[in-house]
């Protein structure tokens, strides 16, 4: 196997939640080559979701000296920062890796976060616009990002992100009942009410436990 199959192999055991495995892994290929920032970073990572921080920061700073533009390894510490608690640090990496790379949507959002905890509404709104024109559509994102607008007085905009919200949701039920009708076509000759669910016959009120 070689040092890019071993990796690859790593990193799915990574992705399933298979930390030691992948960071035994990750171990073996630094032997091997010591000087290799993405191993160092990745093991740095695999640390992190062991519990061990501070060798997850150590690791990832020598990862970021070997190569300080790669913003993937920014955005690492950023979140170990911000597990520790250590928020200034935190929002300092993110900002880094948004330098380094600025269609990192996930950076923009952890740091949007971090922003609104430090009450700096502007950096905040700031940050979330961008992880929103980078194509992030969560509510929590959403509501993070309307949040913001309130609290810099821009209401009308705000009110305009929260019927976005709304109207994702009524986007999800809807493929969410299209998806269960395509299982089961026959819950499509199911009476609807005025209610926009779908309603068993016999299911409602007017079908009581009788315990004669």
């Amino acid at each position: 196997m070689t040092a890019e199959e071993a990796l690859v192999s790593a990193m799915t055991m990574h992705s399933v939640g298979r930390i030691d495995a992948a960071a035994t892994i990750y171990e073996h290929l630094l032997k091997v080559e010591p000087g290799c920032a993405e191993f160092l970073g990745m093991l740095g990572l695999a640390r992190h979701h062991q519990g061990k921080a501070e060798e997850a920061v150590s690791l990832l700073l020598r990862a970021i000296e070997l190569a300080p533009t790669d913003g993937s390894h920014r955005f690492n510490l950023g979140i170990v920062y911000r597990a520790l608690g250590r928020s200034e640090d935190a929002i300092q990496s993110f900002t880094r890796a948004l330098e380094l790379d600025p269609k990192m949507r996930a950076a923009s959002e952890n740091l949007g976060d971090l922003l609104s905890e430090v009450g700096d509404w502007k950096g905040a709104s700031a940050s979330y616009s961008m992880a929103i024109a980078r194509g992030a559509d969560s509510d929590e994102t959403l509501s993070a990002f309307a949040r913001c607008l309130e609290k810099l007085d821009r209401k009308r905009e705000a009110y305009a992100i929260y019927y976005r919200i709304i109207d994702n949701r009524k986007k999800q039920d809807i493929a969410i009942d299209r998806g269960r009708l395509a299982k089961n076509p026959n819950l499509a000759m199911v009476h609807d009410d005025i209610h926009s669910h779908s309603v068993l016959p016999r299911t409602g009120r007017d079908l009581e436990l009788r315990m004669d």
